[in-house]
């Protein structure tokens, strides 16, 4: 496995200016004093629609201040090749987004540079000022930040649980939230599937992706890149964890089938019962709702099963965050807008009316669980609340979606090894691999130091 190394500035430039972007906000919007770009058409919603004919949050902050605000709807690939050419352009002014809502995925590419070029607001005054520095996640924090600057402010936690079908699980006489660690989850996974017959498995894992084993690291206190790009895929931890993974999805003992592709076809397969738990995070259970109404009162939530006691029974999954770019118009004006959308009381109200999310202030999550009629009366919200506070440090560099791309290439390999000779030698094989996979990267991020340092 090689990573050739090249000019990652050029190359984004490239795409940058290649790449169509499509805007999907309301064609003959008047011009406005103030725009935000945001991927999220919910995120949109809340902003700018009226809820129950109150005011919406734009509103109120146009009636506050008299500025007009624009909210743009875009890809987040849009966003992400849009701003980088601008950034590369050092435009200012006008063009410019005043904020811009970020995926947790892509900010590592936009925190390449020293920090007094990054072409991000570093919004460490105005936290201090306001003390949000005090109230927000600091866990959160971390991954949009770089040498004590924290370049964007994180809209929201988004811990991890299990749903589950209970009614299909009680049919095979097991209880999967009785599983304590993941090697109990499976064995009570195969007794289910035995009894279920064939056509379906247990639960949703893909086989060429590193997305759940980094959830499964992260509960191991392990980010395959560490701050300062610290390289942690050659740990023995992700190489005992990663021959575990792969014979969940590959094998004799296997319990997991491919997720389907589509955003929301794992909903349908989870109501069809092709499939009888998947992984959801918070951002989920709205999409599951909508998606899969018949099954209300069938399903659970649980915590994550663990490899040891000590580990948290979450992890996190997916994140955004709201960033003021260096050649914004007026930095202050757009911290308060920030906060009017972001961080207020009526901010976070206005989300959690149309979402389970929990923002990234631990002061506004619920005190008191409501029961949820969907999940059988279970209180999911204050089981989310008890799993927040457990959720583990993330960290992203410019580096960890190369990183990402190499952890999932040798889960791939690892799943492959399993189906063709099984079990024997499998830990020191993959051991071998990710040792291969940490070299590559260590020397993909040499190179890229000493570009940047030319």
């Amino acid at each position: 496995m090689t990573f050739p190394p090249g000019r990652l500035i050029a190359v984004l430039l490239a795409v940058a200016v290649g790449a169509g972007a499509v805007v999907l906000s309301r064609p003959g919007s008047p011009r406005a004093d103030m725009t935000v770009w945001t991927f999220s058409a919910e995120q949109a919603r809340i902003f700018r629609d009226r809820i129950d004919g109150r005011p919406s949050l734009v509103e109120r902050f146009e009636d506050r201040t008299g500025l007009s605000v624009r909210v743009e709807l875009l890809s987040a690939r849009a966003i992400d090749t849009r701003l980088i050419s601008l950034i590369l352009s050092g435009r200012r002014g006008a063009g410019v987004p005043d904020l811009v809502e970020l995926e947790i995925g892509s900010v590592g590419k936009f925190l390449r540079a020293a920090p007094d070029r990054i072409g991000l607001t570093p919004l460490n005054p105005w936290l201090r000022e306001t003390g949000w520095d005090a109230r927000l996640s600091g866990a959160r924090l971390a991954a949009w930040s770089k040498d004590g600057g924290v370049f964007a402010a994180p809209l929201d936690v988004h811990p991890v649980a299990l749903a589950y079908r209970k009614d299909l699980f009680d049919a095979a006489g097991v209880d999967p939230s009785a599983a304590k660690t993941w090697a109990d989850f499976q064995r009570l996974c195969l007794i289910a599937q035995s009894r279920w017959g064939s056509g379906r498995h247990a639960i949703q894992m893909p086989r060429s992706s590193g997305d759940v084993v980094y959830m499964m690291l992260l509960q191991r206190g392990v980010n395959i890149l560490e701050v300062g790009n610290v390289v942690r895929l050659d740990d023995p931890i992700v190489a005992e964890t990663v021959a575990f993974y792969a014979g969940l999805v590959a094998g004799p003992d296997r319990i997991a089938a491919q997720p389907p592709a589509g955003e929301t076809r794992w909903a349908a397969e989870l109501e069809d019962g092709t499939c009888a738990a998947v992984f959801m995070p918070d951002w989920r259970i709205a999409m599951l709702k909508t998606n899969a109404p018949a099954l209300s009162g069938k399903v659970r939530l649980m915590p994550l099963p663990r490899f040891e006691p000590s580990d948290p029974p979450t992890a996190t999954w997916g994140g955004s965050a709201m960033a003021i770019p260096r050649g914004a118009a007026d930095g202050g004006r757009s911290w308060r807008l920030l906060e009017a959308l972001c961080l207020d009381e009526s901010a976070v109200a206005a989300r959690r009316g149309a979402s389970a999310v929990l923002s990234a202030d631990p002061s506004t999550w619920p005190k008191i669980g409501r029961p949820d009629a969907f999940f059988g009366g279970q209180s999911i919200e204050w089981l989310y609340v008890e799993l927040a506070g457990q959720v583990p440090r993330r960290v992203v560099t410019p580096y960890t979606t190369l990183a990402m791309q190499a952890l999932g290439a040798v889960v791939a390999k690892s799943a492959d090894r399993v189906d063709r000779v099984g079990d024997g030698g499998r830990q020191s094989a993959v051991a071998a691999w990710l040792e291969e996979a940490a070299a590559d990267v260590r020397r993909y991020i040499a190179f890229g130091s000493g570009e940047e340092a030319r």
